[in-house]
């Protein structure tokens, strides 16, 4: 299993840093997405940050398992606050398939290092 939480952590580091770029460098794209969930922008950066904390926690996690327990743990976490963002401005359902499979995503993760200790 340990393969497969190497692999599942980098992957998932690497969409989410991706994802968090275009909150933190204020790309038009990512600023219709704020605009669209009723955020400030400035939030909508905070979260970025956060995502890319996550990001390392997980990519730091694969050498010291309690970072990456509790990085994929704010994973969910975001993730979840994304699908109710979604849900309260009742944006299109499909909108709901990237945050639901990170989160899922991170779940397995998270069970992963579990399993590990």
């Amino acid at each position: 299993m340990q393969i497969a939480t190497i692999v599942l952590s980098v992957l998932l580091a690497a969409v989410i840093v991706a994802s968090a770029l275009f909150k933190v460098v204020r790309n038009p794209t990512g600023a219709d997405a704020a605009y669209d969930l009723g955020y400030p922008i400035r939030l909508w950066r905070v979260v970025g940050w956060l995502e890319i904390l996550g990001a390392l926690g997980l990519l730091v996690g694969l050498f010291y398992r309690p970072v990456g327990e509790a990085a994929a743990i704010l994973v969910i976490v975001l993730m979840l606050g994304l699908v109710i963002s979604h849900l309260r401005v009742r944006a299109a359902v499909a909108k709901l398939g990237t945050p639901l499979a990170l989160g899922a995503l991170a779940a397995v993760t998270l069970l992963l290092h579990v399993e590990m200790a």
